[in-house]
């Protein structure tokens, strides 16, 4: 998500991928696509 030239990436709340391991694997793809980002 970009506003005004900021990109955010939502993602879990960490209490909630405590609560829910079926969440974690959501979260690792969204730090992926975070890490490929500042890579670029």
């Amino acid at each position: 998500m970009d506003k005004k030239g900021i990109k955010y990436m939502p993602t879990w709340h960490p209490a909630a991928l405590l609560r829910d391991e079926t969440k974690k694997i959501d979260f690792i793809n969204d730090l992926q696509l975070v890490m490929k980002e500042l890579n670029k």
